[in-house]
């Protein structure tokens, strides 16, 4: 949701925006002041999205006030409202006409500068997020990407019960699904977040079950990319996805897949920083937590389902992983 500051000397202006905006549930009104110095303090002490102002203002000249904004928030947007007549630009003013809102004020026009900067953030934080993964996949780390993507995740409304806010979590998951799978162009089929990574009216009202929905898609992206680079893993990754309900261990894999083991461990190291036992933990863990939300079976018999034959073992390494144990993640929500 964006915040919203109204400014101006005219109360009757700042009640028929503030009208106006709360009807768009995008936006919320942060605050409302006459004052155009203490609007610069609150932009630079507080997170304001956008600043709403009289395009004529007393003791101070709209350039000034807009770039006092800018250097008090880079990212806070100020927009103008103007009659027509007083849109007369002097000198080498520099004021977009995007920025202005011409009176009088009505629904339409206030709507459609917030439709539009709404848009044009989200196009922003795509780009960002574009960036900032693909900087991160760059860096061959299996966690790091997993747990980038978690933080994405979190903030997320789980907390709400209104369906609206359910189908955005779901159009969320499915944007950010859609741009790993597809980020080097791995996905052999259009639709195949909809048939493999199907995504279930219960998996949006659970983070975690949508944090496990993710690292499945983080797997593939990463398994994809690493038979690209090194076809030999391919019987690798198969051999361990066969065999998640055993106790193997890397010796297994090597004599089963016929690759020597520091040959596959530098493999592992270079395309997951990771290494094939922590692989192979970490694809366990995340099923032990499917099965404990989505089952009725015991934690014990999950363990030992999982090729774990002690139990103290499997709470130990769950820890490890999860940084907690298996009944605060079960009551975690």
């Amino acid at each position: 949701m964006y915040s919203v500051l109204l400014v101006s000397n005219q109360t009757l202006m700042r009640d028929a925006l503030k009208k106006i905006i709360e009807k768009n549930e995008k936006f919320n009104i942060f605050g409302e002041t006459n004052s155009y110095n203490k609007a610069i303090d609150y932009v630079r002490n507080n997170n304001i999205n956008l600043v709403f102002s009289d395009f004529i203002m007393p003791n101070i000249t709209r350039v000034d006030f807009i770039n006092k904004i800018e250097k008090a928030n880079n990212k806070t947007k100020v927009l103008l409202v103007a009659f027509p007549h007083d849109v007369v630009f002097e000198g080498n003013e520099n004021i977009n006409l995007n920025q202005i809102i011409l009176k009088p004020l009505t629904y339409e026009k206030v709507n459609d500068k917030l439709e539009k900067y709404d848009a044009i953030n989200q196009k922003s934080y795509e780009k960002d997020f574009l960036f900032n993964m693909e900087q991160t996949v760059n860096m061959n780390d299996f966690i790091e990407v997993n747990e980038y993507l978690i933080e994405i995740i979190n903030e997320f409304d789980f907390n709400s019960s209104d369906v609206k806010v359910k189908d955005e979590i779901k159009d969320k998951l499915k944007n950010l699904g859609n741009k790993i799978i597809n980020f080097n162009s791995f996905a052999e089929d259009k639709d195949l977040l909809y048939k493999d990574f199907p995504i279930s009216d219960l998996t949006v009202k659970d983070k975690r079950l949508c944090n496990i929905w993710m690292f499945r898609i983080i797997n593939y992206y990463f398994k994809k990319k690493s038979i690209a680079n090194y076809p030999i893993l391919k019987d690798v990754f198969k051999y361990i996805e066969n065999n998640l309900n055993k106790n193997i261990s890397l010796n297994d894999v090597v004599k089963e897949c016929n690759i020597s083991q520091g040959y596959l461990s530098r493999l592992f190291k270079n395309e997951y920083n990771l290494t094939v036992v922590n692989y192979i933990h970490l694809k366990k863990i995340n099923l032990a937590k499917e099965y404990i939300l989505l089952e009725n079976s015991s934690v014990l018999d999950i363990a030992f389902n999982l090729g774990y034959n002690e139990y103290g073992y499997f709470s130990k390494v769950f820890k490890k992983y999860e940084k907690m144990t298996v009944e605060q993640f079960r009551k975690a929500r």
